[in-house]
């Protein structure tokens, strides 16, 4: 949902009779999540839990307004919880200017989205909310407490922002619907040292199908060894980022 750069993907996860929606793009996409869903569900169909692979409001955005019109609580991973009153504290990983200004902007975007009443967090050792067939992968480093689902009979990885089938890197890359296995955004991403870890655990699950919380997803064989490739050649230039100030 969105055009170019903003563009988000939600997803509707069916699990037996029931379903559930992972992220809800940004602000006032509600009526428009609705509609899809009853599109896909039947009218009235409601999910049996609203989960956000993080907090940042592309992905929190309509979030209030959903848990609000479905009458359910949004679950989060426990080491995003905080972030809904504290933000994001961009200078415990200083990580350049740009990435300093824009986590202070994500902060105030985060505490200004109304999300302290019905956000709740999930233990993962319990299993996912909804979700009896997949596993929270912890995948921190876009932000402190970012999660990737993961289902192993079919080796379906829902990444969020932890790993995209884009490069929102460049800025020619997003027009181009190109896609390709990209890391998170450098300016909106909390500490790259920690994402770079998490690529590195999302590949070692060698998933069959990738899909982002930007870019078209990935289907196929081909899918494990490039998100393979990717994260190696992702921590061979890691250190190098932590010099700059």
């Amino acid at each position: 949902m969105g055009v170019g750069i903003t563009s988000t993907n939600v997803y509707f996860v069916r699990s037996d009779s029931s379903w559930v929606l992972i992220d809800t793009a940004g602000p006032n996409r509600g009526a428009e999540i609705r509609s899809a869903a009853e599109t896909i569900f039947g009218a009235g169909s409601r999910p049996a839990a609203i989960l956000l692979t993080h907090l940042h409001a592309t992905h929190a955005g309509s979030a209030h307004e959903l848990a609000t019109e479905w009458g359910l609580p949004v679950y989060v991973h426990p080491a995003e919880r905080p972030l809904v009153s504290t933000g994001y504290k961009a200078t415990e990983h200083p990580t350049g200017l740009l990435n300093r200004l824009t986590t202070q902007a994500m902060s105030k975007n985060t505490r200004e989205l109304d999300l302290a009443s019905i956000v709740h967090a999930f233990d993962p050792d319990d299993g996912v909310p909804g979700l009896p067939d997949w596993q929270c992968i912890a995948t921190p480093g876009h932000t402190p407490g970012h999660a990737s689902f993961f289902r192993a009979s079919d080796r379906v990885l829902l990444s969020g922002d932890a790993v995209l089938t884009v490069n929102l890197n460049s800025p020619a890359e997003p027009s181009r619907h190109r896609q390709q296995v990209s890391g998170p955004p450098r300016f909106s991403t909390w500490d790259p040292h920690q994402a770079a870890e998490s690529i590195e655990r999302l590949a070692r699950l060698e998933p069959r199908v990738l899909a982002a919380g930007h870019g078209i997803p990935m289907i196929g064989d081909e899918v494990a060894p490039a998100l393979l490739s990717f994260s190696v050649e992702t921590r061979q230039v890691s250190p190098a980022r932590r010099s700059e100030t």
